[in-house]
Order: C-alpha cells, then structure tokens, then sequence
C-alpha cells in the first residue's frame, strides 16, 4: 500500500511519524509539567487546556481557509516554523518557574501550529491522490502517525527521568526535520486556475451537505471514542482496580493494533464502502463498550481492546476520506477547516461526557458503557440521512 503512493505523499507520511514522535506526547510531558513543575491544580490545568482547544478550533478554520488562498505548502512551513520557535523557547525558559506565564502561552502556540497545519495537510493528501488512492493514502498517514506516537510516548518517558524540559527540545529538533522534508521534497500541491479566482472563500463553510456530515460523523465519534478519554482509565482504577501500568499496556496494545491492522481496515472500506465501514465500526464499539460493563478479567479486557481497536481503525479516518470527496478542488482548505473545527469542537467535550455519565451512573458504573453501548448503535438510524447528503453532493459537483 505504501509503495505504490508518490513520492511526495511518502514523505508526507514520513512527515507524520516524526509529527507523531515529537508532537503528541507533548501534551502528557505538558500536563505533568504544570502539575510537578509549576504546582498548578487540576482546575488550572484543565481551564489552560481548554482555552488551548478554543485557539485551535480558530486555528483549524483559519489554516483551511487561506490555505485555498496562497497554497497548502506555505501553512504547513508556517505551522511547523511555529512549533519550532515555541517549543525552543520553552526549553530555554523552562528553568524559570518566575516565567510560568510566557511558558504557558507558548505551550498554546504549538498546540495553535499543529491545527493550523491539519487542514492544510489534509488537502495536500487529497490534491495528489486520486479518487482509488484516497483510502490508501489517509490510512498510511494514520499508520505512521500512530507508529511516531508509540515511540514517542517512550521516548517521553526516558527524557522525563533525564530532565524534565528535555522532551521540549527534541519536539523542536523533529520539527526541524519535518520543515526540512516538506520543504526540500514536497511540491505546492494547489495553484488556482483563473475561472476559480473569482470563487468565493469563507472561513466558516456554509455548505450544508458538509456541515451535517461532519456534525453527525463528529457527534457519534463523540460517543465511540470515549474509552480513548479519562472515563476509561478513571473506570477501570476504580472499579475494575487495574494499576495504571496495566492501563497503559491496554492503550499500547491499541497503538499496535491500529498500526498492524488499518491496512487490513483500509481494504474493508474501499470493499464495501466509506458509511458501511463507519458502521460496521460503531456496531464494534457497541459490543466492545457492552463487554466493558461486564468483563473483569484483564485477557478479558485485552480481547475487548482489540476489538474496539479495530472498530477504531474503521471509523476514525472515515471523515475525511469523505470531505476529500465532496471537496471542490478550491475550497478543499475551507472544507477540511471546517470538519476539523467541528470535530474539535466535539473533542473538547469528550473528557465532559464521559466522567458526567460516570457521575450521572455512580450507583452502577457499569451502566456507563451500556449507555455508550447503545448510542453507539443507535446513532446509526442517521447513516440514511448522511448517505443522502453525500449523493447530492457528488450528484451536483
């Protein structure tokens, strides 16, 4: 699968995995930080975290938006250039407990590149694949991304018991690498045509088909991808008493799953289509999250894991294997910026969701993943609907 892509979709993917390595364990390193280092409180980390999200959601629709203006390639130098300068300037500022404050708004400054970067990114894998290439090339990026992060998050681990400020430099370093690879081997994927000079931009898309297919795609992935949330490690300590060393090797065993398994997922979705997939998927998550209320045995949660791992690989890049279909080639910036955006938006809610039905279920926890169980069948009564949407989509392009 990942030889028969181009050059330059191979160096985007190549691209990913060091994103992956370098960017997202950044925000475990950030969390302990500001709990060890700077002694915040649960509420001051989290108030800081969710004004991070609200940037980036901002950031999601602005990097799509002028990507359609003056190129994929220059957002995506201009995002990595943003990590870059932040993450450097946090570790030299580390040390100074007096400077907390600049140390916090470049830690939403990366967080503001990486949205920014996502759309443009997104469109840049659309433009230079075809239609028979799309699954394929979303699915490579996930694989590689997902590898970057398992290395990342031991990497993570070791540089936090040589210092911990010592993870800020080596996400400046990757970085680095990732510019440089963009930079030197992947193209401007995206000139205008003059008869598209004159389209019309907007920074919030208002085409319908779009906003209700990423509401409904973000709103059941709302529900599906709550054991990736605190419920599932709050749960789990709780009531079913596992260490948070054998947490975390449920989590690895995801990142393994999702890494062996999304080429075999991608053939899925290309056989019998994008909303079958997506389906197919939730009705996974359903029985996995029903198992979850039930099983305590950890071969036994291993077995759901996988499980729901799979579900995962069905359903997480369903989104914008759509968007890149119903994408005019000259707003496919605007397009992505606002799925990105809502997806964001859901995201931000997930963590709220998941530990009210926690609180909502106290007298019974287990009723937390039955609750999840059935919406996430449930919510696929409104795959009709989307199916519609995505018909008069491609009908009237």
């Amino acid at each position: 699968m990942f030889w028969k892509l181009g050059r330059s979709l191979k160096i985007i993917s190549l691209g990913r995995f060091i994103n992956g390595f370098c960017r997202f364990p950044l925000y475990t390193i950030l969390t302990l930080y500001y709990f060890e280092i700077f002694h915040l409180g649960y509420l001051d980390i989290g108030l800081i975290f969710t004004i991070s999200g609200g940037f980036s959601i901002l950031a999601s629709l602005y990097g799509g938006y002028i990507s359609d203006k003056i190129g994929r390639k220059t957002i995506i130098i201009a995002s990595c250039l943003i990590v870059i300068v932040s993450s450097a300037l946090m570790f030299i500022i580390s040390s100074a407990i007096s400077l907390e404050i600049p140390f916090i708004a470049f830690s939403m400054l990366i967080n503001l590149g990486s949205s920014l970067q996502r759309p443009a990114l997104s469109s840049a894998i659309t433009d230079l694949s075809d239609e028979e290439q799309r699954v394929a090339a979303f699915s490579i990026n996930r694989i590689t991304s997902n590898a970057g992060i398992g290395i990342g998050l031991v990497l993570a681990g070791v540089a936090w018991t040589l210092s911990p400020s010592l993870f800020f430099l080596i996400t400046a370093s990757g970085t680095t690498i990732e510019l440089l690879l963009y930079l030197i081997f992947v193209p401007e994927t995206y000139k205008r045509k003059e008869n598209e000079m004159v389209a019309k931009h907007r920074f919030i898309s208002n085409d319908k088909p779009l906003l209700t297919i990423s509401l409904f795609l973000s709103f059941a992935l709302l529900f599906s991808q709550q054991w990736l949330t605190s419920v599932f490690p709050l749960y789990m300590t709780r009531y079913d008493s596992l260490t948070v060393e054998e947490i975390t090797v449920l989590y690895s065993i995801n990142t393994v799953i999702v890494v062996v398994l999304q080429g075999s997922a991608s053939k899925i979705i290309s056989a019998i289509g994008e909303l079958k997939a997506f389906s197919l998927g939730s009705l996974l998550f359903g029985v996995g999250y029903f198992l979850f209320g039930f099983l305590t045995l950890y071969i036994e949660l291993i077995a759901v894991v996988i499980l729901i791992s799979f579900g995962e690989n069905l359903t997480i890049i369903i989104p914008q294997i759509i968007v890149s279909k119903i994408s005019p080639p000259h707003r496919r910036g605007e397009f992505f910026g606002t799925n990105s955006a809502i997806s964001g938006m859901f995201f931000a809610l997930s963590p709220l969701v998941g530990t009210s039905l926690l609180t909502i279920f106290i007298f019974d926890p287990r009723l937390t993943w039955i609750f999840l169980s059935v919406v996430s069948v449930a919510i696929l009564a409104g795959i009709p609907l989307i199916s519609r949407q995505i018909t008069r989509k491609e009908s009237s392009a």
